[in-house]
């Protein structure tokens, strides 16, 4: 079992490295806007995602 800070306020080195690769911005862009926006922005993106993979086998970079 990982073993607790011993004082809360003790910052974790794991966290910390996370952090450094975090976009805060796109957290704060998120945050503006309504749960029916990030699902219709989820869906979106999806939808894009499946679009990317039915192309992807006939759009293979020649050797």
């Amino acid at each position: 079992m990982p073993t607790r800070l011993q004082n809360p306020l003790e910052r974790d080195p794991v966290i910390d490295a996370f952090k450094r690769d975090v976009d805060v911005s796109l957290i704060r862009q998120n945050l503006q806007l309504t749960p029916q926006q990030r699902l219709e922005k989820l869906f979106q993106l999806q939808q894009f995602a499946a679009e990317l993979q039915r192309a992807g086998p006939t759009n293979k970079p020649r050797p």
